[in-house]
């Protein structure tokens, strides 16, 4: 009776260990693609606090100096035209109107963007917001470039407002490595969209690089940036994040250069990055990515603007997302609409989902951007001669 009752457990066991067996080598020869591996807590000890309660009136006549201080140097500094206003914070309320620069007291946030030399007193400008608003809202826009007219990413101008600052863009990269002093400026606990373009190739992206901003919604890659090495698992310990898009204009750079021969489109667009993008969507070193978009399908769905968040005049998106395949099919024009005017506005527009859909069975272009929902970050290493 005895060793008839423990076969069947016995034989149990077997299985159950088999299986096991099975399973772990499964993980080992295709981790990335089944995403066998826990997401990981180590960046997790700086945790997300509540956002603090944003100012939600229309900017005070002081803050407004401000901007405007700063707006007429960089128009002045840019442009070689300036808007004098003497005295800004004694002006009366008619000069105040009369003004170009009015329309930033429609806006409850305070937009800091100021890229030229004469701008390098923005940590006072920080630094006077924070003491005279410390609960107003920022979107902050900070320039990695080599030419000297351009201000660097530093920590010095977000230490005073890094937890005013909801909105950060960077643009212009000067290597690979922008995201890496991002991560630099230290905790910017409430920022709630990252943007990220303008002539940035080929970038190197860490985990890690993302890790202090915790609380961050938006993620957007523009102007047709491409990323050559991405460490896995980049963004899935992001738990508020709930839109990433990599490939903002890239579509239309493409047409642009099958086209026209635009030559604006193949500087923004060079023939040496062109694999940078087949890779996002088909090499197995990215196969962890695809698989957590699959399991994440709100990250690149369609969304209304504003449909995300409100503070104050801020919204989240700023504009229509659109999901991939649902961009106009401009692959089912004919020639003589594609010449159009109105296509030619579309484009110029981006007009196109900012995640691409691609065949990797077929050649990269313009054209075979539009596969479809079928082909969009979701190839699977199975299928691939890697």
């Amino acid at each position: 009776m005895y060793r008839r009752c423990t076969y069947p457990l016995v034989l149990l066991l077997y299985v159950f260990l088999i299986l096991e067996i099975l399973f772990a080598v499964e993980c080992v020869t295709d981790d990335l693609e089944t995403e066998c591996s826990q997401t990981s807590d180590s960046l997790k000890s700086e945790s997300a606090p509540s956002l603090i309660p944003f100012r939600t009136d229309g900017l005070t006549r002081a803050e407004f100096c401000l901007s405007f201080a700063k707006q007429t140097s960089c128009i002045q500094a840019t442009f070689g035209l300036t808007y004098k206003m003497d005295n800004c914070n004694n002006a009366t309320d008619s000069e105040v109107w009369a003004h170009p620069c009015k329309a930033l007291f429609n806006k409850t946030y305070i937009d800091l963007s100021c890229p030229t030399k004469e701008c390098e007193d923005m940590k006072t400008i920080t630094t006077s917001i924070n003491m005279i608003s410390p609960t107003r809202a920022i979107a902050l826009k900070l320039y990695d470039n080599t030419d000297d007219r351009w201000l660097a990413i530093h920590k010095d101008i977000t230490a005073p407002v890094r937890n005013q600052v909801i909105q950060l863009s960077v643009f212009f990269c000067k290597s690979p490595n922008t995201t890496v002093k991002v991560y630099a400026l230290g905790m910017l606990p409430n920022v709630l969209h990252f943007q990220l373009g303008w002539f940035c190739h080929g970038l190197r992206i860490r985990k890690a690089d993302f890790s202090r901003m915790p609380q961050v919604r938006v993620i957007q890659f523009t102007m047709s940036t491409t990323i050559a090495e991405m460490e896995p698992y980049t963004f899935t310990d992001l738990s508020n994040l709930q839109i990433l898009t990599l490939e903002g204009e890239i579509a239309g750079n493409l047409f642009s250069r099958a086209e026209n021969d635009h030559s604006e489109a193949r500087s923004s667009l060079p023939d040496h990055v062109f694999e940078h993008i087949r890779r996002l969507h088909c090499a197995c070193s990215f196969a962890w990515f695809r698989n957590f978009l699959k399991k994440k399908p709100h990250l690149t769905a369609a969304i209304r603007k504003g449909q995300l968040l409100k503070v104050g005049s801020f919204v989240l998106p700023e504009d229509d997302i659109r999901a991939p395949g649902s961009s106009a099919n401009l692959t089912a024009l004919s020639r003589r609409e594609l010449d159009s005017f109105s296509i030619s506005i579309e484009i110029f527009q981006n007009k196109w989902s900012p995640v691409l859909s691609v065949n990797c069975d077929e050649e990269l272009n313009w054209e075979n951007t539009q596969a479809g929902d079928l082909f969009s970050y979701n190839t699977s290493c199975y299928n691939l001669n890697c």
